[in-house]
């Protein structure tokens, strides 16, 4: 098992631990599967996509890494969900310090996320 293999899986439960934290969750019965089971590599990317801009840089660090080793069969999934991000990364508005620092940020992890794409040869293969 890689180290990406194992900060996804990580990834994975924490998204699953917050699904059956909630208080809604606490009255269903723990013994039914069907919702994981049901899951779509588009819902997980909905989930992972979101933490490049995450605050803490080893959550960052391990949505950088799991999309960087996307399998080129689901490249197009991950673009449809990078272009929103895409898009406002470019966008050229007028706006205060903060947010220019956030979307410095934001576009600081993307060029990772298609470098690492890139060093895996993914875009050849598409």
């Amino acid at each position: 098992m890689s180290i990406y293999d194992i900060q996804l899986e990580i990834l994975v439960t924490v998204f699953n631990f917050n699904e059956f934290s909630s208080p809604d969750s606490l009255n269903a019965d723990r013994s039914d599967k069907s919702a994981l089971g049901s899951a779509s590599p588009q819902a997980l990317y909905k989930l992972v996509v979101p933490l490049l801009r995450c605050e803490v840089a080893d959550v960052r660090d391990a949505a950088v890494n799991a999309l960087g080793m996307i399998n080129h069969d689901a490249l197009k999934d991950i673009m449809e969900e990078l272009v929103v991000y895409i898009r406002e990364a470019v966008d050229r508005k007028q706006e205060n310090m903060r947010r220019r620092r956030r979307r410095d940020a934001l576009r600081l992890q993307l060029v990772r996320v298609l470098e690492k794409i890139a060093e895996n040869g993914t875009f050849g293969v598409w």
